[in-house]
C-alpha cells in the first residue's frame, strides 16, 4: 500500500492489535501483543493520540523544463530514441525526498519548497550521456535517483537553486551485463537494486556479500555513490573493497578504467575512486564491475546475552583481535534487547502449534530465571550480541567454538541460533516501527559514526546524559528514547549507531528541538573521537560538520579547494547541483551555512 511519509510497507493498526503488513518477515500478518506492551509501558506511548499524515500535500509550482526537453529530443532523434520524461505531481514527490527524519516530517505534516521539475528515466548509457548534455546547454540540474533511501537530505532539492532541476532516476538501467564465474567477477548497471542483484547472482551460486540495512530498495549506484556498507563486512568488505571499475558519466565527459578487471593495480591515483562517495555532486554511476565470492557452504546464526554494554564491548574488541570476527557481528544495547525481546514472545506466540509447542528462546521463564537470578545479571543492564557466520563448514564451526568461549570468559551465555535470526532481521524493520511512532505522536532517527575502541562506550554513556538533559530543557515531556548499537568492529574501533526519539504533540516547533537533540548528541560522540558517519554520508543535514573534517584539522582548506578542484574539472557549470557534501563555492561558514537550506 503507498501513503504519504512512510518506509516501504507500513505497521498498521488492526483494532487492539498491531499488524506488520506485507510478507517479507518473520511476523507479518500476526499481532504484535508483546510489543504493542512494550511500547506503552517502555516509552508511554499512547496508541489513543493520532498524528496521521496529511492526506494532500500542497506541491510547489514546477519552473519550465521545455529547454531541457527540447535540447534531449533533439539529440535523441539523433540516435532514433525516446527518453521518458514525466513532470506528474506524483512523480515530483517521490523523487524530491529520502527516507530521513525531516523527509518524513515534511511529507507528513509539512510540504517543501522545492521539488524536481520534472523526471528523465534513461535505460542506457547512451540515453544518460544525451540526459547530461541536454541538462548542460539548457542550464538544467540533474539530481541523481537510486532507491530514495537517503537518510542524509541527499535528494532534497536545494531551495535557493533557481534553474530548473531534473531527477535523474535509473531504475530502468537495472541490468546485470555479465557474470565472469572463473573470475569472479561481474558487471551491473547503476540501478540495480541490491535484493535482485543478489537473488540473479544466487543462480550462479554467488554473492557480493553486500548487506546494508537498505538491500530491498537501495540500488548499486547508490551504494557506490555514498561509500556504503554492508551488515556482513567482517567477510566481504565494504563498497569500495568490492569496487574493481566504474563507469561514471560527467559534464565533460565518461569516467572509465575501461573494462578493466584486475582489482589492483599500482597506475597512479585511481580516477574511479572519486566517485566513491560523490553523493551525486559530480556525475552518475552507469555500471559498477564487483568482485564476488561463492556462496557460503554454511550460514549459521547464533546470539549471546551479556550482563552489560561494558562487557558486550570488551567481547567485540577480543573477537577481532583474535581475528575471528564472523561476518557479522552486532551488539545492541538494554533497550534494544528488550525490544527484540518484545518480538520474540509475539514471534514464539505465532508458532504454537497444535500440541502447544514454543520455539525456544533466551526469553524463556527458566532461562531468564536462570539469567537474573542465578547468574546475577540486571535484567536492566543486559546487553546482547547476534552473529551471522557464512564460510565453510568447518571454518564455521570454529568460529562459534571462539565465540562461545571467549562470550564466556566476559560473562556471557549463548542465547541461541533463532534469537540470532530475529535479530538480524530485525534490522530490516527498524524503518517501519519508527513510521508507527510518527502515527501516534513519536519521532526518531538514528545516525552512524566511526569511532576508536576507546570512545565507544563512553560515548554512549555521554549521549544518554546530554540528551536527556537537554531534552527537559526544550519541554519534551516524556523521557526521549536513547539507544545505541555497535554495528561494525575494526582493529581502531567500531561502527556506531545511535537512536534518538521523542514525543512531539506537546512541542511547538517539533523538528527544531529534534534538530538541536540531534546536533547535541554529535557533539558528544565528536568529543569522543567519533567521524561524521560510517557509510549513509554527509548529505545537507550534515554538511555543516563537514568542512572541518574535510582536508583534515588545519588543512580544511586545503582539502575543500582540492574538492572545488575536482568539481570544476568535471562539472564546471554545476549541473549536479545537489550541494551535497559542500556548497558549490568555497567560502567561510557563514556564508556556507546561508546557503543551506532551512529547516522547518
Amino acid at each position: 500500500m503507498e501513503r504519504l511519509g512512510i518506509c516501504g510497507f507500513c505497521v498498521q493498526d488492526e483494532g487492539e492489535d498491531l499488524v506488520l503488513l506485507g510478507k517479507r518477515y518473520e511476523l507479518n500478518t500476526r499481532p504484535l501483543k508483546s510489543f504493542k506492551k512494550f511500547v506503552e509501558d517502555t516509552l508511554g506511548l499512547d496508541f489513543r493520540i493520532k498524528t496521521p499524515p496529511q492526506e494532500r500535500i500542497k506541491l510547489p509550482p514546477k519552473q519550465d523544463c521545455s529547454a531541457f526537453l527540447d535540447k534531449l529530443r533533439g539529440g535523441c532523434r539523433k540516435h532514433g530514441r525516446s527518453i521518458l520524461f514525466s513532470d506528474e505531481g506524483a512523480d515530483r514527490l517521490l523523487h524530491g525526498h529520502g527516507q530521513s527524519c525531516e523527509d518524513m516530517w515534511r511529507l507528513r505534516y509539512g510540504t517543501f519548497e522545492r521539488l524536481p521539475d520534472g523526471i528523465v528515466y534513461p535505460s542506457c548509457q547512451e540515453e544518460v550521456i544525451a540526459v547530461v548534455k541536454a541538462a548542460t546547454e539548457s542550464s538544467t540540474v540533474l539530481v541523481p535517483f537510486g532507491g530514495g533511501t537517503s537518510v542524509t537530505l541527499g535528494l532534497s532539492c536545494p531551495e535557493n537553486e533557481t534553474r530548473p532541476i531534473v531527477a535523474l532516476d535509473m531504475s530502468k538501467m537495472n541490468r546485470i551485463l555479465w557474470v565472469d564465474p572463473e573470475n569472479l567477477l561481474a558487471k551491473v548497471e547503476g540501478g540495480v537494486v541490491g535484493a535482485f542483484l543478489e537473488e540473479e547472482l544466487g543462480r550462479y551460486g554467488l554473492t557480493t556479500g553486500h548487506e546494508p540495512d537498505s538491500i530491498e530498495l537501495s540500488t548499486v549506484g547508490g551504494w557506490v555513490a555514498t561509500r556504503a556498507s554492508g551488515m556482513k563486512r567482517n567477510r566481504y568488505g565494504n563498497i569500495e573493497d568490492l569496487v574493481v571499475d566504474l563507469t561514471a558519466v560527467t559534464p565533460t565527459g565518461v569516467l572509465s578504467a575501461r573494462g578493466r578487471k584486475t582489482g589492483r593495480v599500482s597506475e597512479g591515483p585511481e580516477v574511479q575512486n572519486l566517485m566513491l562517495g560523490s553523493e551525486g555532486t559530480l556525475g552518475v554511476v552507469t555500471d559498477v564491475t564487483m568482485r564476488l565470492r561463492p556462496k557460503a557452504e554454511a550460514q549459521i546464526f547464533a546470539s549471546f546475552v551479556f550482563p552489560s554494554l561494558g562487557a558486550g564491548v570488551k567481547f567485540l574488541r577480543e573477537i577481532e583481535s583474535r581475528g575471528e570476527l564472523p561476518a557479522s557481528i552486532r551488539l545492541v544495547d538494554n533497550f534494544q534487547f528488550k525490544f527484540a525481546v518484545s518480538l520474540g514472545e509475539d514471534a514464539a506466540a505465532a508458532k504454537r502449534g497444535p500440541l502447544g509447542r514454543l520455539s525456544r528462546s533466551v526469553l524463556d521463564p527458566l532461562k531468564k530465571t536462570l539469567i537474573t537470578r542465578v547468574m546475577g545479571y540486571d535484567w536492566d543492564q543486559i546487553a546482547a550480541v547476534t552473529a551471522l557466520f557464512e564460510g565453510g563448514k568447518e571454518e564455521v564451526r570454529r568460529q562459534q567454538k571462539t565465540l562461545t568461549q571467549v562470550a564466556r570468559s566476559h560473562g556471557g551465555l549463548p542465547g541461541g541460533g533463532e534469537n540470532g535470526s530475529r535479530g538480524y532481521a530485525l534490522t530490516f524493520m527498524i524503518a517501519y516501527i519508527r513510521d508507527l511512532g510518527l502515527d501516534h505522536g513519536w519521532m526518531g532517527e538514528s545516525f552512524e559514526m566511526s569511532l576508536p575502541w576507546s570512545g565507544v562506550l563512553k560515548s554512549c554513556e555521554r549521549v544518554v546524559e546530554r540528551v536527556k538533559r537537554d531534552s527537559q530543557r526544550e519541554g519534551v515531556k516524556l523521557p526521549p528514547v536513547i539507544s545505541c548499537r555497535v554495528t561494525q568492529s575494526y582493529s581502531w574501533g567500531a561502527c556506531v549507531y545511535f537512536y534518538i526519539a521523542i514525543r512531539f504533540v506537546e512541542l511547538a516547533e517539533p523538528l527544531k528541538v529534534f534538530h538541536r537533540l540531534e546536533e547535541a548528541a554529535r557533539e558528544e560522540v565528536s568529543a569522543c573521537g567519533g567521524s561524521i558517519s560510517h557509510h549513509h554520508g554527509i548529505g545537507k543535514s550534515r554538511r555543516p560538520f563537514y568542512r572541518d573534517r574535510a582536508g583534515g584539522g588545519n588543512s580544511a582548506d586545503t582539502g575543500l579547494r582540492l574538492l572545488h578542484g575536482v568539481k570544476d574539472t568535471l562539472d564546471p557549470s554545476d549541473v549536479f547541483g545537489v550541494q551535497n557534501l559542500v556548497a558549490r563555492v568555497s567560502r567561510t561558514e557563514t556564508e556556507m551555512r546561508k546557503q543551506t537550506p532551512s529547516r522547518l
